[in-house]
């Protein structure tokens, strides 16, 4: 087998780099030379810089048969280092080279958890499938860490909600829960996540009292420990609560207090949902002039963060900004864009969003045949899953399709189940609104 210093030399010869052009910055020519013809090992960081500039993975330049448990720590320390910054591509890289090294070493236990954290970061860069696939993996192997299962738990929920299977997510929240409250020491950073991802969960369900509990207690745990992206991700969600409470002045307020933590700790992948949830919350305002900058500004970060069902998602809100404002063919652009990008990643609900504004489209030019078809497919997804406003939307939105074209009698029953679908979301946002004055008097 190749040495080090060989296998960078021939990845170097191969992306037709000189030693000085590998070197820049930060390096030397000098130690590029040393390196490739081994006359010294360079530090996993090192090693890091190079492989990156080389296009690799770090593993691919390991060597497990000289490698010692002190460079599992720090490749595993790296890793966890990336995730923690939502470094979410570096992290993979570190976090293969642990697993990789870990298997080799036979070390069990740091295998488990290299791969729960390459799951997280997975499920960071929207691969839920890749993330599925490792946590069967760590769920195959012996767990004696009972903070690891939690965390696969959490991962779970988290995968569950972005399938829109928010029952399914509750409970796993539930028994992670368990866990981290059974443990002999607090672990307070996967409280404040489990309590974070529960408010979202009951949210999307539409339980508003007990997602402001969630969000209320995640906000205490942060600001103790001055978490500033952990108080964003709470002010994130009471954001939420308060559009869906239909307090959107109040939700404004606090999804700028999130852009301004995601700010202030740099922290891109946030930020970009935080401009994107701005601007559908103006879009809701009925201001889509000041909406268009703060979802033009995620879709520059999804792309740039190579975040292919976040970039879907802000291109469903800049086709239905598009519609708001009367621009029926950058609605289409917008729409058939975000149509594609769902359907390849296998996202029904966001289909089912994109559909919706694609028959708002078709409806504005009076193509009602087609309108009709959109609405259709829409509420078959909606009926399929927990989503109660999407269904409710569709459900009016195909009955007034209905009712345009004459058809009276199969409109009749989809208007009555939306003013049903209106009243329970107006029925749980009073009861959010009560526990909220409750708790400021």
């Amino acid at each position: 087998m190749a040495s080090i210093g060989q296998r960078i030399r021939q990845a170097r010869l191969e992306k037709g780099l000189t030693q000085q052009q590998l070197a820049d910055p930060d390096l030397s020519k000098s130690l590029i030379s040393l390196i490739e013809n081994d006359r010294i090992r360079p530090s996993l960081k090192t090693l890091g810089k190079l492989a990156e500039r080389l296009g690799r993975p770090v593993s691919e330049f390991l060597e497990p048969d000289l490698a010692t448990p002190k460079d599992l720590q720090v490749l595993m320390a790296l890793g966890e280092g990336s995730l923690s910054r939502r470094d979410y591509r570096k992290a993979e890289e570190w976090l293969e080279a642990a697993r990789t090294l870990a298997e080799y070493r036979r070390e069990a236990s740091i295998q488990v958890k290299a791969i729960v954290c390459l799951a997280e970061a997975k499920i960071g860069r929207d691969d839920v499938e890749g993330a599925e696939t490792l946590l069967a993996e760590a769920e195959g192997l012996p767990i004696r860490d009972e903070r690891l299962r939690a965390r696969i738990l959490l991962n779970r929920a988290n995968i569950a909600l972005l399938r829109a299977k928010h029952r399914e997510g509750i409970e796993f929240i539930h028994q992670a829960i368990a866990l981290l409250d059974g443990l002999p020491a607090p672990e307070p950073e996967l409280k404040i996540r489990a309590l974070l991802l529960r408010g979202t969960l009951y949210g999307q369900l539409g339980r508003m009292e007990d997602a402001l509990i969630s969000y209320h207690q995640a906000l205490e745990e942060a600001e103790a420990r001055r978490n500033y992206t952990s108080l964003g991700d709470a002010y994130k969600g009471l954001a939420m609560v308060h559009r869906l409470e239909g307090s959107l002045d109040m939700a404004l307020e606090y999804a700028l207090r999130a852009k301004e933590c995601f700010e202030r700790v740099e922290d891109l992948t946030h930020l970009m949902i935080a401009s994107r949830n701005l601007g559908i919350l103006l879009l809701e305002k009925g201001e889509p002039a000041s909406a268009k900058p703060y979802l033009e500004h995620s879709l520059r970060l999804a792309e740039d963060l190579q975040q292919d069902w976040s970039r879907g998602l802000t291109l469903t809100e800049l086709a239905r900004c598009a519609l708001a404002d009367g621009d029926l063919r950058g609605a289409r652009r917008y729409a058939e864009d975000a149509l594609s990008t769902v359907v390849a990643l296998n996202d029904p609900a966001e289909r089912g969003r994109v559909l919706l504004v694609l028959a708002g489209v078709e409806r504005a030019e009076g193509n009602l045949d087609a309108a009709l078809r959109y609405a259709r497919e829409a509420l078959a997804i909606f009926q399929r899953s927990d989503l109660l406003p999407e269904r409710t939307e569709a459900q009016g939105l195909l009955g007034e399709l209905l009712l345009a074209q004459g058809n009276t009698q199969e409109a009749a029953p989809l208007l009555l189940q939306a003013y049903k679908g209106s009243l329970s979301l107006t029925a749980t946002r009073r009861l959010a609104k009560k526990l909220l004055e409750d708790s400021l008097a």
